[in-house]
């Protein structure tokens, strides 16, 4: 965990040790580019049911990269010396994932005050 700055910052060590007290399992969407359910990191921490809006359908891989790293971020799991310590540390959670690329990014010009 020394090499993850944020985490000298946002400091998630301070509510791991409430983990045993957890009473429901927490689900959380992630909508990106997809997700590799192969990821060794966020093993047992995938929620069935998730699915990919751009194609309509269930495949659910990642395009990019991108939604894997932020749900490692979230989820990944501690204390097993592989990749990161995802923020929501020993909690039993789930990342429901939902592939929803954009390929562009669009800008509003918004008109200032």
């Amino acid at each position: 965990m020394n090499q993850q700055w944020w985490i000298l910052h946002v400091k998630p060590q301070s509510i791991w040790s409430s983990a045993q007290q957890q009473k429901k399992n927490i689900f959380i969407g992630v909508i990106d580019s997809g997700l590799d359910i192969r990821h060794e990191d966020l093993q047992g921490r995938i929620q069935s049911g998730g699915y990919n809006f751009n194609d309509n359908n269930t495949n659910i891989m990642d395009l990019d990269g991108h939604g894997t790293q932020v749900a490692g971020v979230i989820a990944a799991t501690t204390g097993i010396n592989i990749g990161i310590a995802g923020v929501t540390g020993p909690f039993t959670m789930k990342i429901l994932p939902i592939r929803k690329h954009c390929s562009s990014v669009k800008v509003l010009n918004l008109p200032t005050q």
